[in-house]
Parts: structure tokens; C-alpha cells; sequence
């Protein structure tokens, strides 16, 4: 059936989109495909045919992505989205849909979400995205929207957009690291996310040598009293994050930080560090 689809989105695609043009010379028109299989994209464009794929402007997908599957794995979505911008000579991708997907993860609610959510939204900047829109399953999986119903309260992955909203800006920056991170720079600040999907405390080590960062600008972690239940998926806390600022021999130096402490307030598993730095 997907052969049978494509040559019939192909013919629609072949005759509609210079008609749009023609009509509407300032339209956008995005075509249409399975991020997972470049090679489809590829044979549309061949079969739309050169002068009517002139028409197109750019290539929509609906990343949803998860651990559990390799085919659908969020970090293979900027080399994916590299092979379909080289089969298809379209450098504009809109990712018309996306989330951490219900099936494709075992973290599809509450803090669990957030927690992939965040490195979700780095693995689309790394991709280059034009534009992406967020749209999780909220009628399955409830806790994965960003606001309740009735707009009373934010979620748990509502809480973290808000954090990459407002510090996760300028240039996203690779990491290394024995635990995974999410990193970027805007100006003078380097903000780093950790999320945490261990049980129990963990010493986090951020190397700052020749790095010209020796402050730390602001610090929270966010928390769920009971990462694996979920029904108090809803139920999430903010909460400062102390940092310390250490050197050692050779002019090595590093902010260290403790995730997971379950102390009061604070969770066992699955948190999330914020640490800015100047």
C-alpha cells in the first residue's frame, strides 16, 4: 500500500503544486513523507518530476520518536533529516508533528516525558529545523501536555518547554559525557540540562577548564515526588539547585551538582538540573 500511496500522492502532488504557485506565487508548499525512510522522499521527487517539484519549497514530517524503537530513535532524526535534504534538494523541513511518542518511549508521562522531551528538542536543533510543532498524544497520555484542560496548571513537560524556552537559546553545543546532558550557548551564558533517568544520587560534574566560565548565573532542578506512578504524574516542584564551584590540581576546574538525593522535596529519580553559567 505504501507503493500504491506514493505514485498517488505523487500525481496529485505533480498536478496541484504549480497550479498553487500559479495562482499564489507567494504560497509555501511543504511535500509530504515518512521521516524514517528517505528513500521514499527520494522516489517522489523523481516521480513528481523536475518541473513540478520546482513548485515545492520544503518537505514536512511528523518525527515522533522514542528509545524503544531503533527505526524511530529521537537521536536519529538530524541524520535523517540530512539525507532528506540531500535526496530531495529541499533545504526547508517542517516538523508539523512531534513528541516523544506513546509506544516509542517508556517514559510517556509526567516528569519521565520531560525528561526525553528535553532531548528531544536538541536532537530537532541539531537537525537544523525550520520549524517544529509540538503535538503529543493528550488523549491518551494526559501528563504529556503542557497546561491541564482547563489551563489551570502547567505539566510536568510543560515545566521544562518553559526552562528551553527561556534558556535554551543561541547555539546548541555538543556534549560529552558518561551522563548524557543537553547544552547551549547564548552570549556569555552556558546553560546545561541533566536529565536524570537513574535511581538514586549521582554526582554530576560539569568541566569548566578553558572555558572562561567561573560563575554560575542561576541553578533549579525540577522533581516529581513519584517519577513512577501516574497518577500523581500532574504533581511536579521547582526547586533551587545548590552548585559548587571547585578547582583542582593543573588548573582543572568544575561545577559539581547531586541529582537524585530524595531528600524532602526533592525526588529519587528521573529529575531535571538547570545550571547556568558565566
Amino acid at each position: 500500500f505504501r507503493e500504491r500511496d506514493l505514485l498517488a500522492y505523487a500525481s496529485l502532488l505533480r498536478q496541484e503544486a504549480p497550479a498553487m504557485k500559479a495562482a499564489d506565487p507567494a504560497i509555501a508548499i511543504y511535500a509530504t513523507g515518512d521521516w524514517t525512510r528517505p528513500q521514499e522522499l527520494a522516489a517522489l521527487a523523481r516521480l513528481v518530476g523536475k518541473a513540478a517539484w520546482s513548485s515545492v519549497d520544503g518537505i514536512s514530517i511528523h518525527s515522533y520518536c522514542g528509545p524503544r524503537s531503533e527505526e524511530r530513535r529521537c537521536a536519529r532524526i538530524p541524520d535523517r533529516v540530512r539525507a532528506i535534504r540531500s535526496v530531495t534538494g529541499k533545504a526547508k523541513i517542517f516538523d508539523s508533528e512531534w513528541a516523544v511518542g506513546r509506544r516509542l518511549s517508556r517514559g510517556d508521562f509526567g516528569i519521565r516525558n520531560a525528561n526525553e522531551t528535553i532531548f528531544a528538542l536538541q536532537d530537532l536543533a541539531f537537525a537544523d529545523m525550520t520549524a517544529a510543532a509540538y503535538w503529543p498524544p493528550v488523549k491518551r497520555v494526559a501528563a504529556t501536555a503542557l497546561v491541564a484542560a482547563d489551563y489551570s496548571q502547567a505539566s510536568t513537560t510543560g515545566a521544562a518547554f518553559g526552562w528551553m524556552a527561556r534558556f535554551y537559546r543561541g547555539e546548541a553545543l555538543e556534549t560529552r559525557g558518561d551522563m548524557a546532558a543537553v547544552a547551549a550557548k547564548d552570549g556569555p551564558d552556558v546553560t546545561v540540562f541533566v536529565p536524570s533517568e537513574t535511581s538514586g544520587p549521582r554526582t554530576v560534574r560539569i568541566p569548566l577548564a578553558n572555558t572562561g566560565l567561573d560563575r554560575v548565573v542561576s541553578a533549579q532542578v525540577l522533581h516529581s515526588p513519584s517519577p513512577d506512578d501516574r497518577r500523581m504524574a500532574p504533581d511536579f516542584g521547582a526547586s533551587p539547585l545548590p552548585v559548587l564551584l571547585k578547582r583542582g590540581a593543573g588548573g582543572t576546574a568544575w561545577a559539581q551538582f547531586v541529582v537524585n538525593p530524595a531528600t524532602p522535596h526533592r525526588g529519587s529519580s528521573w529529575e531535571i538540573a538547570r545550571v547556568t553559567l558565566r
